[in-house]
């Protein structure tokens, strides 16, 4: 299942993750968890909930959708690019509603600007997946992030933040993504 999420994937200049060979069922769930041998980027964590957003299907992340000259003339499409199925619908619906159950219930629910947006934005649809990386101890300070997908008014977008505290907490990954998310359904209102 790595492999069919772009794990140790290679092409289209796109940062895939990789993962070690698994060296029995215990080095199989440490993996899993993205420890001891997986590393990823949150561009590709974003193209991973793209593949539950897509009902199971991997399609490759556009960056730039369009490019027009000031005068409106079009330059540049981007076409999507189909990887292939990666997971069956069952599978990708059964993710998708546990995710939205993260926000709703789960690990990001009771953050603030999770409380804001579902206050603000009663006809968006989130979910996601929260996350550690590291400690307090850490030099680099916790990491903390989000992967998720939004449906609001048509549109859809699945993306990946990750925010870096040092002693001094500011702002968790999770609540980056309730900004990204904000932002989106302000911009689609």
């Amino acid at each position: 299942f790595a492999r069919r999420f772009g794990f140790n994937r290679k092409g289209y200049g796109f940062p895939w993750g990789k993962v070690e060979e698994p060296a029995g069922d215990y080095h199989i769930a440490l993996l899993s968890a993205g420890l001891k041998g997986a590393h990823t980027s949150p561009l590709h964590q974003a193209f991973v909930a793209s593949i539950v957003e897509n009902g199971g299907v991997a399609i490759l992340p556009n960056l730039i959708a369009r490019i027009e000259t000031t005068e409106g003339r079009l330059v540049y499409s981007g076409e999507p690019i189909v990887l292939g199925r990666a997971i069956s619908r069952k599978t990708a619906d059964a993710l998708k509603e546990m995710m939205v159950m993260t926000v709703t219930s789960g690990t990001a629910s009771d953050r603030r600007y999770f409380r804001l947006l579902r206050r603000k934005h009663r006809d968006l649809k989130i979910g996601g997946k929260t996350g550690t990386l590291s400690q307090w101890l850490y030099p680099e300070g916790r990491c903390e992030w989000f992967v998720g997908f939004l449906e609001h008014r048509g549109r859809k977008l699945a993306f990946a933040s990750i925010a870096v505290n040092g002693s001094r907490y500011v702002i968790s990954g999770y609540e980056l993504g309730a900004v990204i998310a904000m932002r989106f359904a302000n911009s689609n209102s």
